[in-house]
């Protein structure tokens, strides 16, 4: 066998660690809508917002290189025209809250961590939970309130446009 045919223990690691989504989370403290996120760890991984809305537990699972910077544009500062972010933050506010939990070992590839977040959807497809995914399958009140959540975002941008255009 060649070296480079010989998997890393980083490897090995990372495809035991999407073996093991169920065990492989740590739960974190809460998180609430522009709080503090000294809780959250600044390197790569996977994290899993639990929302508890309407009588449903709603997940939305997603991978970055920095946890700390992807749960704060979630939590506080979206980034412009993201749609994903300034729905986790409409989220964050009509729950109150999101249990948080992270999964860091094995996973500081970027290949690693959208493999492991592929397993870690299908787990919670399993568990019954109803994920936060374009395209995977929700409720009527969930599809509204992602569309609202939407027109509140391109209503800011329209704003914001129209004002640059006023100082032309």
């Amino acid at each position: 066998m060649v070296q480079s045919e010989i998997p890393s223990l980083r490897q090995f690691f990372g495809r035991l660690m999407m073996n093991m989504s169920d065990t492989a989370w740590r739960s974190i403290n809460p998180i609430r809508a522009k709080a503090a996120l000294d809780h959250v760890p600044k390197q790569p991984g996977l994290y899993k917002l639990t929302f508890k809305l309407w009588g449903t537990t709603y997940a939305y699972i997603g991978e970055a290189g920095n946890l700390w910077r992807r749960i704060r544009e979630h939590a506080c500062n979206p980034t412009q025209g993201n749609h994903i972010e300034h729905f986790m933050l409409d989220l964050l506010r009509e729950a109150g809250e999101a249990e948080l939990s992270v999964s860091c070992l094995g996973v500081e590839s970027k290949k690693d961590r959208l493999g492991f977040e592929k397993t870690a959807d299908n787990e919670a497809l399993r568990q019954g939970i109803t994920l936060l995914k374009k395209g995977a399958p929700t409720d009527i009140r969930m599809k509204r309130f992602r569309l609202k959540s939407e027109e509140q975002m391109l209503i800011k941008d329209l704003e914001r446009v129209r004002a640059k255009l006023a100082k032309l």
